[in-house]
């Protein structure tokens, strides 16, 4: 039980870790695509190829920089935290709803 455990730690941390390096490799992804539409010759190609490379190494550097101060699944949840959302109940039965 705790083999599985550690593995789905390890395999939760691995899914975050890629969602790190998504955020910019998407992007530049984007960024790649749209140059090559402007520019559609082996010029623009190699270019854009290079921004794509570009782009992963850093996501990579990113979640590797993000891996040694924390994990990346504390990471993710500090940034897709909503703490407004936490208190909702607390203050939600002191308010009343104004309906116009």
């Amino acid at each position: 039980m705790d083999k599985i455990l550690r593995f789905l730690g390890w395999l939760i941390e691995c899914l975050n870790f890629l969602k790190i390096v998504a955020s910019p490799f998407l992007a530049g992804l984007l960024i790649a695509f749209m140059f090559y539409l402007y520019k559609p010759d082996t010029t623009g190609l190699l270019i854009a190829a290079g921004i794509t490379v570009f782009s992963l190494i850093l996501g990579v550097l990113l979640a590797r920089y993000v891996s040694r101060s924390t994990t990346a699944t504390a990471f993710n949840a500090r940034i897709y935290a909503s703490p407004d959302l936490d208190n909702l109940n607390k203050e939600g039965s002191d308010q009343k709803v104004v309906e116009k």
